[in-house]
């Protein structure tokens, strides 16, 4: 994942450096080319192309941000499908029955005849068994009876399970890897020019080292500093103090976990 600055004081730090273009994003050489690859060889319909692509890493490394881009690039409008909305079978077929193959309505009108692309987020917090939207998910991608196959997939998952094994599988399936300390380095540089945030390079690499390498972690740790008024001549323990504090507000749930605190 990579920053481009969104002029809008009304956005979190999240959304604000969110990549707008594909090659923005801080992927691998063979996690690019593989990613391209999947959508040229699935434009081209070539032999035994791949429908959907599978995208597994931890959580806040921008999986949806690549899945996103790679559709709007290739000139696809985006369906998303978030874990509450998977676990309903109905709702699934209601909305993919309109677009599978087809082309986008609005669209049409405004003669674009742009297809659809579909994202299906988190799908490990689907749950697995024979009416589950799992298996509703699998029959659709990977329906043999649709002849004429213009809707690209994109599973993406943090985890892998049984459950999901044969989506990945039957997919084109792509790692993305935690980024390298030099990478969330240059994020950070980046922020704190365009926001004149002055930060010494030890306060830089603490926020890094308490990033976990996820970058969305690393935007939010800067803006709470930035919040907090942190410059470079603060002592580095009240900045440790803060990011303790930060650590206890900011903690990340899975969604089973989500759900049960919710319950």
């Amino acid at each position: 994942m990579s920053i481009q600055n969104i002029d809008s004081s009304n956005l979190n730090w999240t959304e604000k450096y969110r990549p707008q273009k594909f090659n923005e994003l801080y992927l691998t050489n063979n996690e690019l080319s593989t990613i391209k690859k999947w959508m040229k060889d699935f434009k081209d319909k070539k032999p035994k192309f791949k429908n959907c692509l599978f995208l597994h890493g931890s959580p806040g490394l921008g999986k949806t941000s690549v899945a996103k881009l790679i559709l709007k690039e290739n000139d696809f409008d985006v369906l998303e499908f978030n874990a509450s909305e998977m676990r309903n079978q109905k709702l699934i077929r209601d909305k993919l029955a309109k677009v599978n193959g087809n082309i986008n309505i609005i669209d049409c009108m405004c003669m674009k005849k742009k297809h659809m692309g579909v994202i299906f987020d988190e799908i490990d917090g689907v749950s697995s068994g024979e009416k589950s939207g799992i298996t509703e998910i699998i029959n659709i991608i990977f329906d043999k009876s649709i002849q004429n196959k213009n809707t690209p997939f994109i599973c993406i998952s943090n985890t892998l399970s049984k459950k999901i094994d044969t989506i990945k599988k039957k997919s084109i399936y792509v790692k993305i890897n935690k980024p390298n300390k030099t990478v969330l380095k240059k994020i950070i540089d980046k922020i704190c020019k365009e926001e004149n945030l002055k930060l010494s390079e030890e306060i830089k690499m603490l926020i890094i080292s308490n990033s976990n390498l996820d970058i969305r972690r690393l935007i939010n740790i800067t803006e709470f500093l930035f919040n907090s008024k942190v410059d470079e001549k603060i002592k580095i323990e009240n900045v440790e103090v803060l990011i303790d504090k930060f650590q206890g507000k900011n903690i990340y749930l899975t969604s089973y976990e989500a759900t049960d605190k919710i319950l």
